[in-house]
Formats: structure tokens, sequence, C-alpha cells
């Protein structure tokens, strides 16, 4: 998605799950009315399908609210990676040579 607005009122903003997807952002204003403020969840359902994996490139774009990966799945980075909290598993996540970073910090990952 490039420019405009993207309103959720309830649930995950984004929900990924028996699927490989690649989520694109490029100067979206994200509006996330739901309480739980989750912005992204990756993780099976109960329903047989591919591999729950998600890629979420995001340029010129503000994130906010909690991305939650389930143990069967995984999340991708694209890039160097910039986030003010973090916890969970570090080794669901897929650096491909990439950092992230926690509150300035590097994380191992």
């Amino acid at each position: 998605m490039n420019g405009g607005t993207l309103k959720n009122q309830q649930g995950h903003l984004f929900h990924v799950t028996n699927t490989n997807a690649i989520i694109t952002l490029n100067g979206v204003k994200l509006v996330n009315e739901d309480p739980a403020k989750v912005l992204l969840s990756v993780c099976v359902d109960g329903w047989q399908g591919a591999g729950n994996e998600a890629t979420l490139n995001a340029v010129s774009q503000q994130l906010e609210g909690t991305i939650l990966v389930g143990s069967d799945s995984e999340l991708t980075l694209t890039a160097d990676t910039y986030i003010t909290s973090f916890t969970g598993d570090a080794s669901q996540i897929k650096a491909n040579g990439h950092r992230l970073y926690v509150n300035g910090k590097e994380m191992k990952i």
C-alpha cells in the first residue's frame, strides 16, 4: 500500500496464518482502534496450509503496536530494524544478515 489511510476497528491489523505473506507499506497512516493494539500476528490457527511466514516491508513508515509470532511461525527482517521493546524468543526471527535494535542496542538473533 502506498500512501493513504488503513483503519482497523476490531482485531489484529494484519493476521498471517497458513500462508507466506509479504506486506509492504509506504507512507501509510495506520489507525488501529482495537484495544489490544496488535499490529501483526503470525501463527497457525488450526487450518491446514502453507507455512506461517510474514515479511513486513516498511518505507517512510511509522509502526505502532504489538507483533505476535507463534512458536510454529517466523518473522523475517528485510533491513536493519529498530524497535522500542521485545519480549519473546528471538530464534523465531530470520535476520537475513540484518540487525535488530531494541532501544538502540543490538539484539543477538
